[in-house]
């Protein structure tokens, strides 16, 4: 894999996974703002970081338990499992910048925060963690329809 796909491979993959993480906790984290902090990388590239701002609302707080995964045009989910304070799951992504097998795992620390970790064809790409911050989320503004 050349450095550059690399690159994109982990950001597209880190970003799927933190979207869906999130929404796979919320029925165990308390609603309001979010910040999600991430470094990815891939072998012999330097690493990234990004940090997110994201909205848990208090419907998605008290659901009963993970939505199903939900594969999008490039990622298919398999192996999903909801065990105690540890969400996990396989996914295979085809597309010109992800192609790959990958594994991710979140751990879900308290219902402040979680921390997690992206594997795709075997090499670590991203570690993230979360942590609350308000209990309204008025500093993203209005949510779009």
């Amino acid at each position: 894999m050349k450095p550059r796909g690399a690159v994109r491979l982990a950001a597209v993959a880190v970003c799927i996974e933190i979207a869906f993480s999130g929404a796979v906790l919320a029925a165990h984290i308390r609603p309001g703002l979010w910040i999600t902090a991430t470094k990815m990388g891939a072998p012999g590239v330097p690493g990234h970081g990004i940090v997110m701002l994201g909205c848990i609302t208090p419907a998605e707080a008290a659901s009963n338990g993970p939505p199903p995964p939900q594969a999008d045009a490039h990622c298919v989910y398999s192996n999903v499992k909801h065990i105690g304070n540890v969400f996990s799951g396989d996914e295979v992504c085809h597309d010109r910048y992800l192609e790959g097998k990958g594994h991710f795992v979140v751990n879900y620390t308290s219902d402040k925060g979680y921390t997690g970790e992206t594997t795709v064809n075997g090499n670590v790409i991203s570690g993230y963690m979360a942590g609350w911050l308000a209990p309204d989320c008025r500093l993203l503004g209005p949510k779009k329809p």
